[in-house]
This record gives structure tokens, C-alpha cells and sequence, in this order.
């Protein structure tokens, strides 16, 4: 495709402009402005379409801007290319921004291999991408790696009012050493792998990120978003992701801590709501709203005795057909103040499966529909430090399962009613 004929002019904060491109008709004339422009520039792109057929390297202080999604569109060309072909990308640089345009990588038209993406940052600091739209890319929309152990991270960013459509792996991938980021207020539509996606390795994993406000629609039920560390010992630490919209797929978390699942709207029915997988410190999941065949499910895994420690849901909403909350092995969980309505096994269901479980307080929820409301399953290990007190459930009654012994259970309080509050 021929580019259109457009205006690529360059502005400074501090000095008269360096250099304008009338006809911008190839990449080189985008990169020459952006290289000029090299602390404190910014490079406007007007509107029109740019095809691309290589990357656009970005430099210190530099912000490119265009008129707006759907109006400026960086476009890669179509063609067969060998290796990785990203459309923009940010290694070793400080103070850079995208804004208002649309990365289109034509993957339907390009052949190129699978980390081809819109923007792929690596080691670099202060980044802003605002108001720009990723579709249609071979690889992510955006990727973001650090160094390994001892060297420079990725490190303040902030994706915010963008859109992620069509992209070939995943929308925002964020890999190790990353750190004190925000996504926020974008829409992620018909990604083909996840939406957002934890993949840390090496020795650094991601801490101290916000997810917040983001719309997520997805048709697999699978997983829509990945929150990992790289193992037991390297947790992702002090993440929080509030007040987002999940349809047609579950948040899933892997070795996570200090960290906060609040005020989200999960509606997955059939598949899981929240999966919370192996270890899980100090962890709050609160004010959810969530329909799933699964609510939330609290796994362990056996070796190196994997398992949620000292993890707390409080006041969730949960419309299940199957099992409203699940806890295996769990040491140290509170479930409070939970509305838990729906069909199937359980609303509230304790496994102490190979590793047993300790310390559960299960107080104020309301639990209704269940051929079970409330039950604790010791099998083959043991149940120890266990109440329910306070529950409003529609059968009264805490059902056991297995042969193994319970040692300090206190049930007290609960209010039997037939009514199901839906």
C-alpha cells in the first residue's frame, strides 16, 4: 500500500522546530525526526497512514504523537520478514512517550516471527504510552523485560486509554524485572493468548504494578489474566488489580504477595472466576463481583508445600451452578462477609487434601442453593484451628467428609433460613 501524502513536523520543549518531513512516505523519514529530536523533542505525526517496514527506534526524551486512534496509523507493511519485526521499540532509554495513535502490525498479512510486536521495551524508565491502540500484531501489543539479577530494570511506566485488538500473542506481556508500573483504563479485545500476561524468568520478578479500570473481553473462558512471580521464593510482590471488567475468561495468580484483588467484575459462567495457584502470602481479595462455575478456588500444589498463607476474602459476591469458594490446604485463610448464591456441591468447600489445613475462620457469609452449604472435606490429611461462626446458610448444617481428624473446630452462630437471596 501506498502512504498517503502527510506532514511530519518536529517541535522541541526548549528550541525551534529542527526539521520537517513533508511526504512522509517511509520509515526512515519517521526516524531521522525522532533522532533530531533527541532530548525533549516531540515528533508530530499527523493524520494519515505510515507503512512500516522496520522498526522505529525511540530516544531519550523523546514523546511522538499523532492526531488519534484510528486517525494516525503506523501500519507494518505487508511481506515475509525473518526474526523479529516490532513496530516501535524502547531499549536503554528514559523519558519516552507514544500517544494518540493507532500500531497496526498487519498479521494477517505479515509473516514474521512470534516476538514481532506494536512496542517492546526493554530496560528503560519513565515510558508513557497514552491514548494509542495496539491491533492485529504477530507478537504482543506491548512487551516489557528488564535486565536479570543486579541490572537495570523497566521501571515507571504507564499504559493508560489505549486498546489492545486482534494481537497474535498477548496484550501486554510483562517478563522480569519489571517495576512500579500502572495499566490503566484500556480496553483489551479478542486477544489470541491473554490480555495481561505475567511471563517473569531469571532472578528479578515484577513488582510493585497496578492494573486498574481496564475493560477485558475475551470468547475462550481460559485465562484472561496471568499475575506470576518466577517461583516460591520469587513471588511477585505489592500488585494490585482493582476495579476491572473481565467477560468470557478468569484472573489466574501464581506465587504472589503482599498484594490485592478488589472491586472487580468477573462473569465467566461455565469456567473459573479468580484461580489463586500455589503459594499465595498475605494476599486480600475483596468487594469482587464474580459468575463462574468455579468463584474462587484457592489450589496447593504438594512439592515445597505450595499453598495460600495468610490470605483473606472479604465481602465478595459470588453466583455460581457448581462451587462458590474453594480452599486447599489453606493455612491461615479467612473468609468473611461473603454472599455466595447459586447450585452445585458447595458454596464454601475446605479440602485439606496431602498437606492438611490450619487456621481457618469462616465467619458472616451467606450462603444459599447448595446441596451443601458450608463443607469441610479431611481427606487424607488433618483439619486443625477451624470455626464457623456467624454464617447464614440455607441448610444450617456443616457437612464432613474423609476419615481424618479435626482438632479445634468451633461452629456457633449460624442462622438457618430457606430462603435463597438472589
Amino acid at each position: 500500500m501506498d502512504a498517503a501524502v502527510l506532514a511530519l513536523m518536529l517541535f522541541t520543549a526548549c528550541a525551534p522546530q529542527v526539521g520537517s518531513v513533508r511526504r512522509a512516505s517511509s520509515t526512515s523519514d519517521i526516524q531521522e525526526q525522532i533522532d533530531a529530536a533527541e532530548n525533549g523533542g516531540v515528533v508530530h505525526l499527523s493524520t494519515g497512514v505510515y507503512e512500516v517496514s522496520d522498526a522505529l527506534i525511540l530516544r531519550d526524551g523523546v514523546t511522538v504523537r499523532g492526531d488519534g486512534i484510528g486517525r494516525t496509523v503506523l501500519l507494518y507493511e505487508a511481506g515475509e520478514y525473518a526474526g523479529s519485526r516490532d513496530v516501535f521499540r524502547a531499549w536503554d532509554v528514559d523519558d519516552v512517550a507514544l500517544e494518540s495513535m493507532t500500531i497496526d502490525g498487519n498479521r494477517d498479512l505479515v509473516t514474521a516471527g512470534e516476538q514481532s510486536h506494536g512496542l517492546s521495551v526493554i530496560r528503560s524508565a519513565r515510558l508513557t504510552v497514552d491514548r494509542v491502540e495496539f491491533k492485529d500484531t504477530v507478537g504482543d501489543g506491548i512487551k516489557l523485560i528488564g535486565d536479570g539479577a543486579d541490572g537495570k530494570p523497566t521501571d515507571d511506566f504507564l499504559i493508560a486509554h489505549g486498546a489492545f485488538r486482534g494481537n497474535g500473542r498477548n496484550g501486554v506481556t510483562i517478563q522480569r524485572n519489571v517495576t512500579h508500573g500502572r495499566v490503566i483504563a484500556n480496553t483489551f479485545d479478542a486477544v489470541a493468548v491473554q490480555s495481561i500476561d505475567f511471563e517473569p524468568g531469571g532472578a528479578i520478578p515484577p513488582s510493585d504494578i497496578t492494573m486498574s479500570l481496564n475493560n477485558i473481553r475475551c470468547s475462550h473462558g481460559g485465562i484472561g489474566v496471568t499475575l506470576s512471580g518466577i517461583s516460591q521464593a520469587l513471588p511477585s510482590r505489592r500488585l494490585t488489580f482493582s476495579g476491572n471488567t473481565l467477560d468470557g475468561c478468569y484472573l489466574q495468580s501464581v506465587w504472589m504477595s503482599w498484594s490485592t484483588i478488589a472491586n472487580n467484575t468477573i462473569h465467566n459462567p461455565g469456567g473459573k472466576g479468580i484461580d489463586l495457584w500455589r503459594d499465595q502470602t498475605d494476599v486480600t481479595v475483596s468487594a469482587n463481583n464474580i459468575e463462574a462455575n468455579y468463584g474462587i478456588r484457592l489450589q496447593a500444589v504438594t512439592s515445597g508445600e505450595q499453598r495460600a498463607r495468610r490470605v483473606t476474602l472479604i465481602g465478595n459476591v459470588i453466583v455460581t451452578d457448581f462451587l462458590g469458594i474453594v480452599l486447599a490446604s489453606p493455612l491461615d485463610v479467612s473468609v468473611v462477609g461473603n454472599s455466595i448464591y447459586g447450585s452445585g456441591p458447595a458454596g464454601i468447600a475446605v479440602n485439606t487434601d496431602n498437606l492438611g489445613a490450619r487456621g481457618v475462620i469462616i465467619a458472616a457469609n451467606s450462603v444459599h442453593g447448595f446441596d451443601t452449604d458450608i463443607r469441610m472435606a479431611t481427606n487424607p490429611e488433618p483439619l486443625f484451628d477451624v470455626s464457623a461462626t456467624g454464617n447464614s446458610t440455607g441448610n444450617g448444617v456443616t457437612h464432613w467428609y474423609g476419615t481424618a481428624s479435626t482438632h479445634n473446630f468451633v461452629e456457633s452462630g449460624s442462622v438457618e433460613t430457606t430462603a435463597v437471596v438472589k
